[in-house]
């Protein structure tokens, strides 16, 4: 997919370190990590930022093939990562994030748009996607929303201190 300059393309393993330093910048302020951190205080030995980039690592180390990248003029700006469950057939959008400095420019469309494709090609029949209903992640569910997705249930974490 192509828009002006702008690329969709499967990531490539040198674009690791900036896919994780786009999370980085995303997950410092949003996610359930970063929610814990303002209540209690950082938990446990890894900030928000820390925590995203050692499991985006894992997951781009395991996934390789499951990964998109918007790239603009050369510089990836954005990622999103699938999974697939070929039983029954659902493709999930996981982590997912535009650099801060290129949102509101059609680009998290693009990258759902081009996701639906790929599982589409793959086989899947549905797409599913979880996000949080916080305000942070209000621009994500207009994406997702954009993109035909209904809610189908609310989910509620709790938590508490012992």
């Amino acid at each position: 997919m192509r828009s002006g300059n702008l690329k969709i393309e499967f990531a490539r393993k040198e674009d690791y370190g900036r896919i994780l330093d786009i999370a980085a910048e995303a997950w410092s302020r949003q996610g359930i990590n970063y929610v814990l951190k303002e209540r209690f205080g950082i938990v446990g030995s890894k900030t928000p930022e820390e925590r995203i980039r050692e499991t985006l690592s894992r997951f781009l180390e395991e996934n390789p093939g499951n990964v998109l990248v918007a790239r603009l003029d050369g510089e990836v700006v954005g990622f999103m990562t699938f999974d697939l469950d070929s039983d029954r057939k659902i493709g999930s959008i996981g982590y997912n994030a535009v650099d801060s400095r290129y949102r509101n420019r059609g680009i998290g469309t693009m990258l759902v748009k081009r996701t639906l494709e790929v599982l589409r090609e793959r086989g899947m029949r549905y797409a599913t996607v979880f996000t949080a209903l916080d305000e942070a992640h209000a621009p994500a569910r207009r994406v997702y929303e954009k993109c035909g997705f209904k809610p189908l249930m609310t989910h509620v974490t709790y938590f508490r201190r012992l």
